[in-house]
């Protein structure tokens, strides 16, 4: 990891970080376009069991031990949608502030009310259930963390 690098947002429980968050108001974005993001942040080394990387239009996450393939991609719209709506602003209007607290407020959910586990679940909705099974005890940070 890039020891220079300091997330926009980082999960941290009692046993380190969890993940880290990048928050990118841009749109029309691609996963090779996220993957070169990642890629300049923090390589290969995630520095955290998970990596974010929140735009306009998307959300990719990387798992650590899959750390070379391409991120898991969801719909902005389906995961930070309801923040925004409630913000007043639409999504392709928002900027890194806005953005930034609709993640923060997105996995701030997971601390109050985790996903359900069951079976039949995508890789997608196996992948944010895990995310948050472990930011349930976690502490959102929204300024730089120490390295």
């Amino acid at each position: 990891m890039n020891p220079r690098y300091h997330p926009d947002i980082a999960v941290v429980n009692d046993n380190g970080i969890v993940a880290l968050v990048e928050v990118k108001a841009r749109s029309r974005t691609s996963a090779a376009w996220a993957e070169r993001i990642r890629e300049g942040l923090v390589g290969h080394d995630l520095g955290a069991r998970y990596f974010i990387l929140a735009t306009r239009d998307h959300v990719y996450l990387w798992l650590r031990d899959d750390a070379t393939r391409p991120p898991i991609v969801f719909k902005s719209e389906k995961l930070l949608g309801p923040f925004l709506q409630a913000a007043g602003v639409e999504g392709e209007k928002a900027n890194e502030e806005t953005l930034s607290l609709a993640v923060s407020e997105w996995l701030l959910g997971f601390t109050v009310s985790p996903p359900r586990g069951g079976n039949g679940f995508t890789h997608e909705q196996a992948s944010l259930m895990d995310l948050g099974k472990h930011v349930r005890d976690a502490r959102i940070i929204r300024e730089p963390i120490p390295a």
